[in-house]
């Protein structure tokens, strides 16, 4: 198991994972997270503001890709396929963290928002992001929403090279503090467990 990430912010980031069409899926592990960075308006450095007027957050997940399946990176103004072994970054909005109806399930692997609040998310945590559906907006005026939820599950202890990869690929980065180990995840795994 990996070492627990922090909520510390840093300033670059490599390039941003795009689903783009629903049904679209990313396999990763995790190398670490940036917490609540300030949104902007998409093409602009103006804030974007939620309904009450503050200033929305999103966070930035770094990972190393396993299995790119159909997600993209933008290069000038062009899509290109994301490739495995290569790191990337996940920027996580609200709606893309929490799915009760995944936390009822007994498998190890839990959505954001329960990984993060039973267990903490830890260096060479599997995971899989994927494009589930296209949602009405829930405001008038405004566009629909892309429904993009994780699920995460700790590594497997035959994943072992992975999360030294990733714990290799963290440290890589400076100004990094000592953490303490997450909480044990669950022991046993599924054969059919991503």
């Amino acid at each position: 198991m990996g070492t627990q990430l922090p909520t510390t912010n840093k300033s670059d980031t490599p390039p941003s994972i795009k689903l783009r069409n629903v049904g679209d899926a990313v396999r990763f592990a995790v190398v670490d997270i940036e917490l609540d960075l300030p949104m902007t308006e998409f093409g602009s450095d103006q804030p974007k503001l939620n309904a009450n007027g503050k200033q929305m957050t999103q966070h930035a997940l770094t990972v190393l890709v396993t299995e790119p399946g159909a997600a993209v990176t933008v290069e000038g103004e062009a899509d290109v396929a994301v490739e495995a072994d290569e790191v990337y970054t996940i920027y996580i909005g609200s709606y893309a963290k929490w799915d009760p109806d995944r936390d009822k399930t007994t498998a190890p692997y839990k959505s954001w928002g329960g990984i993060t609040d039973e267990v903490g998310l830890g260096v060479g945590y599997v995971g899989e992001w994927k494009f589930l559906e296209e949602l009405a907006s829930t405001r008038a005026g405004n566009n629909g929403r892309k429904d993009r939820k994780f699920r995460l599950r700790a590594d497997k202890p035959d994943e072992s090279a992975k999360q030294a990869r990733c714990e290799e690929l963290r440290s890589e980065t400076p100004e990094r503090t000592e953490l303490q180990p997450a909480a044990a995840p669950a022991s046993s795994f599924d054969e059919d467990d991503f």
